[in-house]
């Protein structure tokens, strides 16, 4: 067995990336404006920014 058979058969893991508490509200409302994307309606739940832990707020 070669080595791309190999890695072929391997376990496979989804890669992905959660962007909650990774950045400010407004930099998120930039980058979607910049980027062309929609954000949901100001009626949705808000975007918030977290700081700290859930524990310690």
């Amino acid at each position: 067995m070669d080595s791309l058979d190999y890695l072929r058969l391997l376990p496979k893991t989804e890669l992905h990336c959660h962007f909650v508490s990774t950045m400010s509200a407004a930099r998120l409302i930039a980058l979607a404006e910049r980027e062309g994307v929609a954000l949901p309606p100001t009626s949705s739940p808000p975007v918030r920014t977290l700081s700290g832990s859930p524990t310690t707020g």
